[in-house]
């Protein structure tokens, strides 16, 4: 650059829109609320304890013990009845 020439150059520069904010205090938000009673809780405890039963192996030719058909039992009986055509070790995690 001895001065002899015109300096020329490039310049690159990002042109952001400008962003209005909303007025805030404007906006109303509805939470909704369920309403859960005693019964609710039983229930549901009840079905995790029934989902959530310990396995313990029976001698071959031994009874089952028999459970009251709900949903969650209903499942459990027939992984039992599975389980035992086809012994395997069961781990609990």
């Amino acid at each position: 650059m001895s001065g002899k020439t015109d300096l020329t150059y490039t310049v690159a520069i990002e042109v952001v829109p400008a962003i209005a904010l909303a007025d805030f205090k404007a906006f109303q938000v509805e939470k909704p609320v369920a309403e859960v009673t005693d019964s609710d809780v039983d229930e549901a405890i009840k079905r995790i304890a029934d989902t959530n039963r310990g396995y313990a192996a029976k001698a071959e030719g031994a009874k089952a013990e028999s459970v009251t058909a709900s949903p969650s039992t209903s499942r459990a009986a027939s992984t039992a009845k599975s389980s035992r055509a086809a012994p395997a070790k069961a781990s609990r995690s």
